[in-house]
């Protein structure tokens, strides 16, 4: 007997209550497409854009005033010792834009499984499952893929929107928050207000988790490159996107690119 609701139909045997859906694959929806994943991720970058011109200034900072040792995390995800990030901080002439690569190493970094042990966006029932699969066997990646849909259909109403008060992924958001805080603080404008400042910084970071489980929903999985391209005076403000296992759970090589580097140059480092 056919099944049809909100569009999806299934195969079922018997009728009633005690039916039977033999063909799942027909209840789940169809991947996001590739607009739709792009234009999440252009909200992200937009907006810590508009944060970071809004609420930072490119006055003269003292030396002691930046914490290095906070930095470690951005250094090991681009490949730029600490000192050298360090350096483009105390720059006013790269400033801007380094704040620009920290706040997206931040939010990104976070919207996908974790294999350093940091804490991720995704809600704390499927983080933890999510990171030792990142080098699954083709079979493994088979079933992954099935589960990530499958979850994701059955969690979108608890996840599927930015998170609200009552959200456990409250507290990776304020952790992300506190991180973030020993970087930020000097360079912080006197002029503006600081509460506001952390609230758009903090819906900033909630699209994110929201697009961490758009991600996660899908099929296909994907990671960020925040490697640079190595050329002179050039500096990675926002990774490329790159799906690295299709719609149909295979592993891509070379990975699809979804979204370009964003590389400023002629920084005069």
């Amino acid at each position: 007997m056919g099944h049809e609701k909100n569009g999806m139909t299934g195969t079922t045997l018997g009728s009633g209550a005690g039916a039977v859906v033999t063909n799942v694959d027909r209840l789940l929806p169809q991947p996001a497409e590739d607009d739709a994943i792009i234009g999440g991720l252009s909200k992200i970058r937009d907006g810590i854009k508009n944060h970071v011109q809004n609420y930072y200034h490119n006055s003269p900072v003292s030396h002691e005033a930046v914490n290095e040792a906070a930095l470690a995390e951005l250094a090991n995800a681009t490949g730029i010792p600490t000192s050298s990030l360090k350096t483009l901080l105390l720059t006013p002439g790269t400033r801007t834009y380094t704040i620009m690569t920290f706040l997206s190493q931040l939010a990104l970094s976070r919207c996908t499984g974790r294999i350093d042990g940091q804490v991720s966006f995704l809600p704390a029932e499927i983080s933890r499952v999510v990171s030792p699969l990142v080098d699954a066997s083709s079979s493994q990646l088979a079933l992954f893929s099935k589960w990530k849909t499958i979850s994701g259909a059955l969690l979108q109403q608890q996840y599927g929107q930015q998170p609200d008060e009552n959200d456990p992924r409250k507290a990776s958001i304020a952790q992300a928050l506190a991180a973030a805080e020993p970087i930020l603080y000097p360079f912080i404008d006197p002029s503006v207000d600081a509460a506001a400042r952390l609230r758009n910084l903090e819906s900033i970071l909630k699209r994110a988790a929201q697009f961490a489980f758009l991600l996660f929903s899908q099929p296909g999985c994907f990671q960020f490159d925040f490697i640079g391209t190595g050329q002179a005076e050039s500096l990675l403000v926002f990774p490329a996107m790159i799906q690295t296992v299709s719609d149909e759970a295979e592993r891509l090589s070379p990975p699809r690119v979804l979204s370009a580097k964003e590389i400023m140059t002629g920084l005069g480092m």
